[in-house]
């Protein structure tokens, strides 16, 4: 992989890693906001938590260094 396919992959995993990150926080932070959100969305509350979690794993397992999951020819 040439050196501007590797700085263009990592940019874009940065800002999805970043927005995946960003949003967990707030999910799992449980605000009245986001809890009447997800209800009017006709789900229950406690599915929040389970997103943030989800997310938050999810940040670990695109930024793991020893995995690579999109490999680049």
């Amino acid at each position: 992989m040439s050196t501007k396919n590797k700085i263009i992959y990592w940019i874009a995993t940065g800002w999805l890693a970043l927005g995946m990150l960003s949003t967990g926080i707030v999910q799992l932070s449980a605000t009245e906001q986001e809890i009447r959100n997800i209800r009017q969305l006709g789900f229950p509350a406690y599915l929040l938590a389970l997103l943030g979690i989800w997310k938050l794993l999810g940040v670990v397992a695109v930024l793991a260094p020893k995995f690579p999951l999109v490999e680049l020819v």
